[in-house]
C-alpha cells in the first residue's frame, strides 16, 4: 500500500520509520543515499525523510507488478481448466 506524502513548506516527501515493514526493508537497500534528506520541521530535525517523488517511482516499479496479475500465469492457469474439463 502506498502511503500518502507529508507537506512541510511546498517539500512533499515521506518518512522512511513511517513506512510499512515491508517497504521500509526494501527501500533502505534500493534507494540512492542521496535521496534521503534530512528536513527541519519547526525545531525537529527529520533525518529519514524521502521526497514523495522518488518513493512514488520506487514504489511503483517494485510494488505495482504485483498487484497487476501476471499474463503467463492467467493463460495458464485458465489451460489448467480446459484440461481439467476435457
Amino acid at each position: 500500500m502506498k502511503v500518502l506524502a507529508e507537506n512541510y513548506k511546498g517539500i512533499e516527501f515521506i518518512r522512511i520509520t513511517k513506512l510499512p515493514e515491508e517497504q521500509r526493508k526494501q527501500i533502505v537497500q534500493a534507494i540512492p543515499s542521496d535521496h534521503i534528506i534530512k528536513i527541519l520541521r519547526e525545531s525537529e530535525l527529520l533525518t529519514d525523510c524521502v521526497q514523495f517523488k522518488h518513493y512514488e517511482a520506487w514504489f511503483n516499479q517494485n510494488f505495482k507488478k504485483e498487484a497487476t496479475p501476471d499474463q503467463t500465469t492467467v493463460s495458464a492457469s485458465s489451460e489448467s481448466i480446459k484440461i481439467r474439463q476435457r
